[in-house]
């Protein structure tokens, strides 16, 4: 295939979990841990095998409402009959949007010219996905030295959830100067996490700096009407008894 030179296109790397099968395809640098609703747009149903009823099972997600295009994810992707859908010319796997996927050797490629090639290619789940899975259990069982070591794999491979991981597992390794650049980084990638900003704060609270932790307790409690998770962000802004916001 190929595309006018004045064409651009997302470039996408392609992360496949066997255990739920689920491809994730993303522009390098970004995630899409916490994200809410309004950051995705649903572009596929598939019938559900028990209940005969669709659910949904694919996703275009971008990096915040109305945000630019980071790329797509497909639910029960060995589900697929990708090859059968080339039949119907009006499917979304088929038209635009169009993205770039340089290990699977594809430029200006449809979703399902994408899907066809990563199942030519995957087998089992990829290496980021393996690392991330290990870091997890290894941060589960407070073996944090072995986890740090995991959540650094995960970042040479391009996992950038990593940086999150790696970020608390330091503030619990007692480096919390180490931590935090990690942790300004997810949140800049993933702004609307709320535990993220709570890992943040605790990190510049271990620094001594109580007017950055506050900041960081107080962008987490923003972040739960708009639906993400819970956090104990309150109370760890009571403990830095700092004055609010507009005293004097």
């Amino acid at each position: 295939m190929s595309v006018p030179e004045t064409t651009t296109c997302p470039v996408l790397r392609f992360s496949y979990d066997e255990d739920v099968d689920l491809l994730l395809c993303l522009v390098a640098g970004e995630v899409i841990d916490g994200h809410l609703e309004d950051e995705t747009e649903v572009f596929a149903q598939l019938e559900e095998e028990e209940s005969g009823e669709l659910e949904e099972a694919g996703w275009f997600f971008r990096r915040g409402p109305g945000g630019p295009l980071i790329g797509f994810g497909v639910a029960r992707f060995s589900a697929w009959d990708v090859e059968e859908e080339l039949l119907d010319v009006d499917s979304p796997l088929w038209n635009d949007p169009r993205f770039d996927a340089p290990t699977l050797a594809l430029r200006g490629a449809t979703v399902g010219e994408i899907m066809l090639a990563a199942a030519a290619s995957i087998s089992g789940s990829t290496l980021d996905v393996v690392w991330f899975d290990r870091a997890v259990e290894a941060s589960s069982d407070d073996h944090w030295e072995r986890a740090e070591r995991l959540w650094r794999r995960c970042l040479e491979v391009g996992e950038m959830k990593a940086h999150f991981g790696l970020g608390y597992t330091l503030v619990e390794l007692g480096r919390p100067h180490e931590a935090l650049g990690h942790l300004a980084m997810y949140t800049e990638i993933c702004p609307r996490n709320g535990w993220a900003w709570v890992w943040r704060g605790r990190a510049a609270t271990a620094l001594g700096d109580t007017a950055d932790a506050a900041v960081c307790f107080r962008r987490a409690l923003e972040c739960e009407p708009l639906g993400a998770d819970e956090t104990n962000a309150q109370e760890l802004l009571d403990q830095l008894k700092v004055e609010p916001r507009g005293s004097s």
